[in-house]
């Protein structure tokens, strides 16, 4: 499975509930000029299921998943 989307809510929500996937999930990073694709289960192991699963609830506290 492949994110891609120039709203950064996708990649967190893709960390959020990568453990709900079972397959390999990868976000896609992209400008112009270049296209890099990010395994996502690396990161999830390194910080673990449960820091990820907090991070929507962290990025809507924080206010940043609002037009304000």
């Amino acid at each position: 499975m492949v994110v891609s989307s120039d709203d950064t809510d996708a990649p967190l929500l893709a960390l959020a509930f990568k453990s709900f996937v079972p397959s390999s999930m990868y976000i896609k990073c992209a400008t112009q000029a270049r296209t890099s694709y990010i395994d996502t289960t690396p990161i999830v192991q390194r910080h673990g299921l449960e820091v990820c699963r907090c991070l929507p609830g962290l990025h809507a506290f924080t206010g940043c998943d609002s037009a304000d």
